[in-house]
């Protein structure tokens, strides 16, 4: 009888010892997202407000605040794209989707295309895929605690930690920038004017698989691979400026590959549109599909104004911009 009562002494102090660990580790994590929410709340106090565009509130229309911070801000036809797989988070015509923003990140300026006025907006967005990160290491980061997690039905912002390991930090070295082959003898480094030789190679864009040149920027075509190239300690001296350390994103570093991939985003996704425009007119006449083409091709030329963005979706469409 003393055996028995013994051991069920012992079973309710080994409950109540793991019953008082776990209230011990749930107030410790209540209290870190108290504190988490608060440093998101000072950072979002300090943040400058600009008041949201036409674009921004088309997709923030169904949010009872509409955000003006920099975590919501965007430039022109106001689309958000994750960093890392350039998946549009924000579309005016279509749904919106869940995104994260890192705010330990400085904002950046971004220049608008339509009027030249510079906008300071959020410098690391991502998806949910690459947010949770999975295992894949696809998207590493080099901060992982303070990030806004935004609803996009509601516009809910709420602050989250993010599930994956920091990145490791380093310095750029030279052998990060690819070496670039069949460079014409005599041409030189378009920073300092000294000619390439062997010695004295001709570099591309730190991590850059397609080895491009000098990012150019002209009206019609956006961001293009100028085939201007700069020798090593130039290169390495202009990438700096940009980051002192290798960014998390290593393909972000040539403007040239994010254009690229950013245009096949929305190759992608205006083909999407077209498709469910196509649907929407159900099985109706062939005239109510056209109507519903032109009409979706219309909204998205009224949205874009960048030349190399409409011309994709001439192209997806067949159609020409009546404008």
């Amino acid at each position: 009888m003393f055996h028995v009562s013994s051991m069920r002494q012992n079973s309710f102090n080994l409950f109540a010892s793991n019953m008082g660990e776990q209230r011990i580790k749930f107030k410790e994590k209540r209290n870190q997202m108290d504190s988490l929410a608060q440093v998101i709340c000072d950072w979002q106090r300090a943040c400058p407000a600009e008041p949201p565009t036409a674009n921004m509130l088309q997709w923030m229309a169904a949010w009872p605040t509409k955000c003006p911070l920099v975590c919501c801000r965007a430039t022109d036809c106001a689309t958000i794209q994750c960093a890392f797989c350039h998946v549009s988070l924000t579309s005016a015509i279509g749904t919106c989707k869940l995104r994260y923003e890192c705010t330990e990140c400085a904002p950046v300026a971004c220049e608008s295309f339509t009027t030249g006025q510079r906008h300071v907006v959020s410098a690391t967005t991502m998806c949910e895929t690459c947010f949770v990160w999975e295992g894949t290491g696809r998207a590493p980061h080099r901060h992982a605690d303070r990030f806004l997690r935004i609803a996009p039905l509601s516009g809910q912002h709420t602050a989250v930690a993010r599930p994956a390991p920091c990145a490791a930090m380093r310095g750029l070295l030279l052998a990060d920038f690819p070496l670039i082959l069949g460079v014409v003898a005599g041409e030189c480094c378009c920073a300092c004017c000294d000619t390439f030789s062997a010695e004295n190679p001709a570099v591309g864009q730190p991590f850059c698989t397609e080895r491009h040149g000098v990012c150019g920027f002209d009206l019609r075509r956006g961001p293009f691979d100028s085939r201007c190239f700069l020798c090593g300690p130039c290169a390495l001296r202009d990438a700096e400026a940009r980051s002192n350390l290798a960014y998390d994103n290593p393909s972000a570093f040539c403007r040239v590959c994010v254009h690229q991939r950013a245009m096949e985003q929305f190759r992608l996704e205006f083909t999407g549109d077209r498709a469910a425009a196509l649907a929407s007119a159900g099985n109706g006449q062939m005239d109510e599909g056209a109507t519903a083409v032109a009409e979706c091709h219309r909204l998205l030329m009224s949205i874009h104004k960048q030349p190399w963005i409409r011309d994709i979706v001439s192209e997806v469409f067949g159609l020409e911009s009546t404008e």
